[in-house]
């Protein structure tokens, strides 16, 4: 059986991870967040929301639909992509 993923599935998670991390940032930005006045925290909190919600929306959808798309990228191809980067690392 080939694992293989498509191409809205990888930007609906590849969104998902971003908000995540983007959101970890945000929490460590040091100001106090009151009703009256939310400060710097509150815009980026609003993107992190946005950016998890239109990714979980991307991917589900794109999970549900019948419609077939072509092949993002098997697993032949992710082990290319590693090594190619385990080389540049070295």
């Amino acid at each position: 059986m080939k694992i293989a993923i498509k191409r809205d599935q990888f930007v609906g998670i590849f969104l998902i991870v971003v908000g995540v991390i983007y959101g970890y940032m945000t929490s460590k930005i040091d100001f106090a967040m009151t009703a009256e006045y939310p400060g710097p925290k509150a815009f980026p909190y609003i993107g992190v929301l946005g950016l998890i919600v239109c990714g979980l929306g991307i991917f589900i959808q794109s999970t549900t639909s019948k419609k077939s798309q072509p092949v993002f990228m098997m697993k032949e191809g992710w082990l290319d992509i590693f090594k190619s980067f385990t080389a540049l690392i070295l």
